[in-house]
């Protein structure tokens, strides 16, 4: 994990942490090519804990090129856990393609060891042809492969 900082910590981001940074930006990379890089408004690192909670944060997912993306998640509030490279969003969660795909749900994780997302909250899943609504999920960060539980589809005219 990497991160900078080129401010001085938020006050209101003080307290408990480690280090405190702004304008933080972390990275994994899988043989040698970048897999994910987030970058969040700010940061609170907590060594002892393997974890940094995150705040504004958006993460970039890339193909296996490590330089296409793939797909954008943005999110609100979160944390990393550090030892696995697992992260997880609090509260609403939009992840948006290359093609124009959108998904909306909160509340989301993502398992690096086997690179798919998951939620149990409600989803939202807009497509050119439909609007798919449910309840949890389990996706890749591109779309390309997603299942909706408890789902309902409602094909756009």
């Amino acid at each position: 994990m990497a991160g900078c900082s080129s401010e001085p910590p938020s006050q209101a981001f003080v307290g408990g942490a480690e280090q405190t940074l702004e304008n933080f930006t972390t990275f994994t990379t899988k043989n040698g090519r970048k897999n994910w890089e987030m970058t969040a408004a700010a940061a609170k690192i907590f060594e002892k804990k393997n974890m940094v909670e995150v705040n504004k944060f958006t993460v970039d997912f890339f193909s296996q090129d490590g330089k296409t993306v793939k797909g954008r998640l943005s999110a609100g509030k979160g944390r990393i856990d550090t030892l696995k490279n697992d992260f997880y969003t609090e509260g609403k969660s939009v992840l948006k393609t290359p093609d124009n795909e959108v998904l909306k749900t909160s509340d989301l994780y993502y398992k690096a060891g086997i690179g798919m997302i998951y939620s149990d909250t409600d989803v939202i899943l807009e497509r050119k042809d439909a609007v798919i609504t449910g309840k949890g999920m389990e996706a890749t960060p591109d779309l390309s492969s997603i299942i909706i539980k408890e789902n309902l589809v409602e094909l756009k005219k």
